[in-house]
Protein backbone atom coordinates (compact mmCIF):
# COMPACT_ATOMS: atom_id res chain seq x y z
CA UNK A 1 0.00 0.00 0.00
CA UNK A 2 2.06 2.59 -1.27
CA UNK A 3 1.24 5.99 -1.07
CA UNK A 4 -2.14 5.24 -2.66
CA UNK A 5 -4.88 3.17 -1.14
CA UNK A 6 -7.94 2.51 -3.38
CA UNK A 7 -10.91 0.57 -3.27
CA UNK A 8 -13.24 -1.25 -5.92
CA UNK A 9 -15.35 1.77 -6.29
CA UNK A 10 -12.56 3.65 -7.68
CA UNK A 11 -12.01 5.73 -5.18
CA UNK A 12 -8.27 6.46 -3.63
CA UNK A 13 -6.66 8.39 -1.20
CA UNK A 14 -3.29 10.01 -2.13
CA UNK A 15 -0.86 10.97 0.96
CA UNK A 16 1.50 13.55 0.19
CA UNK A 17 4.12 15.35 2.40
CA UNK A 18 5.61 18.88 2.75
CA UNK A 19 9.34 19.38 3.61
CA UNK A 20 11.42 21.98 4.58
CA UNK A 21 12.58 23.17 0.98
CA UNK A 22 8.47 23.00 0.46
CA UNK A 23 8.52 20.08 -1.50
CA UNK A 24 5.64 18.03 -1.95
CA UNK A 25 6.86 14.24 -2.36
CA UNK A 26 4.07 10.91 -1.80
CA UNK A 27 3.83 9.36 1.26
CA UNK A 28 3.21 5.63 2.71
CA UNK A 29 0.42 5.17 4.35
CA UNK A 30 1.95 4.18 8.39
CA UNK A 31 0.77 0.71 8.66
CA UNK A 32 0.06 1.50 12.41
CA UNK A 33 -3.44 3.22 10.82
CA UNK A 34 -4.37 0.42 8.95
CA UNK A 35 -7.97 0.62 10.44
CA UNK A 36 -8.23 4.10 9.96
CA UNK A 37 -6.87 3.56 6.17
CA UNK A 38 -9.59 1.64 5.99
CA UNK A 39 -12.73 3.53 7.11
CA UNK A 40 -11.22 6.52 5.41
CA UNK A 41 -12.19 4.67 2.02
CA UNK A 42 -15.62 4.42 3.44
CA UNK A 43 -16.10 7.59 4.77
CA UNK A 44 -14.28 10.04 2.72
CA UNK A 45 -15.82 13.22 4.46
CA UNK A 46 -13.72 16.81 4.48
CA UNK A 47 -14.34 16.47 8.81
CA UNK A 48 -13.06 13.03 8.13
CA UNK A 49 -9.83 13.38 5.80
CA UNK A 50 -9.15 16.84 8.16
CA UNK A 51 -8.92 14.22 11.01
CA UNK A 52 -7.23 11.97 9.23
CA UNK A 53 -4.85 13.69 8.10
CA UNK A 54 -4.17 14.98 12.02
CA UNK A 55 -3.24 11.31 12.64
CA UNK A 56 -0.78 11.26 10.16
CA UNK A 57 1.15 13.97 11.01
CA UNK A 58 1.04 13.33 14.53
CA UNK A 59 2.06 9.35 13.67
CA UNK A 60 5.26 8.00 14.67
CA UNK A 61 6.32 6.39 11.54
CA UNK A 62 5.48 9.46 9.42
CA UNK A 63 7.36 11.53 12.23
CA UNK A 64 10.23 9.45 11.93
CA UNK A 65 10.26 8.78 8.19
CA UNK A 66 9.97 12.81 7.47
CA UNK A 67 11.97 14.43 10.59
CA UNK A 68 11.67 17.77 8.58
CA UNK A 69 7.98 17.13 7.81
CA UNK A 70 5.95 20.88 7.24
CA UNK A 71 2.09 19.54 6.58
CA UNK A 72 0.90 16.71 5.03
CA UNK A 73 -1.91 16.95 2.51
CA UNK A 74 -4.58 13.70 1.79
CA UNK A 75 -6.15 13.69 -1.61
CA UNK A 76 -9.25 12.19 -2.04
CA UNK A 77 -10.04 11.18 -5.78
CA UNK A 78 -12.65 9.01 -8.09
CA UNK A 79 -11.75 7.26 -11.24
CA UNK A 80 -15.05 6.68 -13.26
CA UNK A 81 -15.23 4.95 -16.84
CA UNK A 82 -18.02 6.05 -19.11
CA UNK A 83 -18.58 2.99 -20.96
CA UNK A 84 -20.15 5.03 -23.84
CA UNK A 85 -17.11 7.46 -24.44
CA UNK A 86 -14.47 4.69 -23.29
CA UNK A 87 -13.20 7.16 -21.16
CA UNK A 88 -11.94 7.25 -17.82
CA UNK A 89 -12.18 10.23 -15.70
CA UNK A 90 -10.06 11.08 -12.70
CA UNK A 91 -11.29 13.93 -10.37
CA UNK A 92 -10.23 14.88 -7.22
CA UNK A 93 -13.24 14.93 -4.68
CA UNK A 94 -11.76 16.85 -1.68
CA UNK A 95 -8.24 17.78 -0.68
CA UNK A 96 -7.24 18.96 2.88
CA UNK A 97 -3.76 19.89 4.18
CA UNK A 98 -2.81 19.88 7.70
CA UNK A 99 0.59 21.35 10.06
CA UNK A 100 2.52 18.47 11.79
CA UNK A 101 1.36 18.38 15.37
CA UNK A 102 3.77 19.72 17.73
Amino acid sequence: MYSTMSDQRGRRVFIFVRDQNGDWQRAEAPQTMRRANEIIMIRASRRNLINYGEQIACNSEIRFKYPELKAVQVDFREISFDDKMYTVTNSLKESVTVEPCR
